[in-house]
């Protein structure tokens, strides 16, 4: 299972990838990525700023799924949205792994096998 993950400073996407379990792999995109998250996917957004928050506008479809990482400054509009699980990044890296990889472990769950 492939899992793009946004992040504009690649320090969480390089942290991820270095932790991921057999089966999963986390793959950095950006804006500039060359096609849309396809429909029931997973994507782990990190966002840290209003610009980042312009890109997850761009990308946002209610027929991905999303793990929404930010600092706490997120519309609670936003996180209540079905396709959205939110993350607060306010915790000790151990503990933002071990949160991330529960999420993602839930949504593989959820997923039909091809």
């Amino acid at each position: 299972m492939v899992i793009n993950v946004y992040d504009n400073q690649k320090g969480y996407c390089q942290m991820l990838q270095d932790i991921a379990p057999n089966g999963i792999k986390f793959k950095c995109i950006g804006m500039n990525s060359p096609a849309p998250a396809p429909k029931g996917s997973l994507v782990i957004f990190f966002l840290s700023d209003e610009i980042e928050f312009m890109d997850f506008v761009k990308l946002y479809s209610p027929e991905i799924n999303l793990i929404l990482c930010g600092n706490g400054n997120v519309s609670s509009s936003i996180t209540k949205l079905a396709n959205i699980k939110y993350v607060d990044i306010n915790l000790t890296r151990e503990d933002l792994i071990e949160v991330l990889l529960h999420v993602v472990q839930e949504y593989k769950l959820k997923t039909p096998v091809e």
